[in-house]
Order: structure tokens, then sequence, then C-alpha cells
């Protein structure tokens, strides 16, 4: 849909010689409140029939904070499962309207539970804590590749660590937002938990060989399938 305000505009700088990269984001537009319940509308509108729908990213200006929970309680009423992948308060409030499955990275799930993960002790009491808090499963995305903690029908939690191979990245930009989409088509497809992740790792290890945010050739991540366990 099309608001009044102009989109930003992001620039991603990468130095392929040092393996840095830097990130230039301009100040994003404002959106009115009739823009908003304009993509509500929209929202309810397109998701008739759906099964999942996945809320990523910062909140623009002006939009309150708890935008990504109450759109959660309401597809959620409506039995359609939601994944959440933002930071900060959106992130905190999301996460108590009890997403299907929540995905930050390492970085936001430490803020989320007030401390630094440095062993695979802490990285397993923060996929408890954040699972109690959501109600649901957790996918924590880190350099390394993944942790998770997911849920059986029958109520048994499965844990996972999921290694990324080594490779020399070009640039890292959106490797995180190509491992959650390549998760979520696995588990649509039916996979099972530990070829989904390693699905997932393997696509956004293979993203961090190109240019460009996002992106990865088809057919590559097939070449990096890690192990997980």
């Amino acid at each position: 849909m099309h608001i009044e305000g102009e989109s930003r505009t992001s620039t991603a700088v990468v130095d392929p010689t040092g393996g840095t990269y830097t990130e230039i984001n301009e100040w994003g537009p404002a959106v009115r409140a009739d823009e908003l319940e304009l993509l509500l509308e929209k929202l309810r509108y397109l998701t008739q029939g759906a099964e999942l729908v996945v809320f990523a990213g910062s909140l623009p200006r002006d939009v309150a904070d708890d935008f990504y929970a109450e759109a959660t309680r309401e597809l959620t009423r409506r039995h359609i499962q939601v994944v959440l992948d933002t930071e900060g308060e959106p992130l905190l409030l999301g996460v108590e309207a009890e997403p299907f499955l929540v995905t930050p990275n390492q970085a936001e799930a430490e803020a989320l539970v007030g401390q630094e993960f440095h062993d695979d002790e802490d990285f397993r009491l923060a996929l408890d804590s954040i699972a109690d808090m959501a109600r649901g499963n957790v996918l924590i995305t880190t350099d390394e590749g993944c942790v998770a903690l997911l849920r059986e029908r029958e109520g048994r939690d499965m844990r996972f660590r999921a290694h990324a191979p080594k490779v020399d990245p070009v640039s890292t930009v959106g490797s995180g937002d190509v491992l959650l989409a390549a998760f979520l088509a696995a588990r649509h497809a039916g996979r099972p938990h530990e070829e989904s992740l390693r699905a997932a790792v393997a696509a956004g290890a293979a993203s961090t060989l190109e240019v460009g945010a996002g992106s990865s050739t088809r057919g590559r991540p097939d070449a990096f399938r890690p192990a997980s366990r």
C-alpha cells in the first residue's frame, strides 16, 4: 500500500577486502493513523485463509510500540500463526501477545532476557525464558548459526543448535532474513525440525557469499547443509 511519506533508502557499504560493512539508514517516514488503519484493513482482507503471517523489522515513526502485539492477538484469535522478528519494546510487547514463533538475533534476545549469552547454558536458559514468555517457539540467530526451542503438539519441548558452515562472507546483510524464510518454507513443506534448521542455516550461510540484502542463489544452499543437534 502507498502512504504520503517517502519510503526510506538504506545503503550498505561492503568492504570485501576487510570483510566489513557499514549500514547507512535514512530516517523513515511517519505513518498517519488513517494510513495505519488502512494497513490493518488490508491485513484482515489478505489473511483470509492464510496460515501464517510474519511481522518483521522496526516500526515506523508514529506507530505505537504495541502495534505488532495487537495485530498478533487479532490474528491469533482467527487461528492464524504469527512469526515475530523485531527488537526493543515492540519485541517485548509482541512476545506477551504469544506469537507462534519468536525469532530475535542474539543481541535482541540478550536485551529481551536482560543478560549476555556466553555458553550453551546461557542459551538454554534464554530459550526457556522466551518460550515461557511467548508460550510458543523460539529461534535465536547467532553468528555461528542458530539455536531453537520448538514445541511439539504433545507438549514436548525440543532444543536444537544448528552450526552454519565456515565461509568467507562477502556481506552478511539480510542473512538472518534468508535463514528465517528458508526455515519457514521447509516447515511449510512438512519437513522435520532438524531438516528445516539445516536448510535454514545453509541458506543463511549461502546468502553471505553474495552482495545484496537477503539474496541467495537457487541451489547453492544445498552445498552448505550443516549438522544440527
